[in-house]
């Protein structure tokens, strides 16, 4: 699978995030439960310590 835009733009709001402190997933190794806490944790959890642009940023589409 090739990766586009919005990949780079998820990978962006991660890098982020994590400047305000770990990712949920952080200490996770195994791909498939990273994937899966990814699309499982809540918007207010990834984002409760980050500035209301960047869930702007989060909620943009293509």
């Amino acid at each position: 699978m090739e990766q586009g835009r919005p990949d780079d733009l998820w990978s962006m709001v991660y890098v982020l995030v994590e400047m305000r402190g770990p990712l949920p997933w952080n200490r996770i190794r195994k791909k498939h439960k990273v994937g899966k806490m990814k699309t499982s944790t809540p918007d207010e959890e990834l984002f409760r310590f980050s500035p209301r642009e960047l869930i702007d940023v989060s909620e943009l589409s293509y």
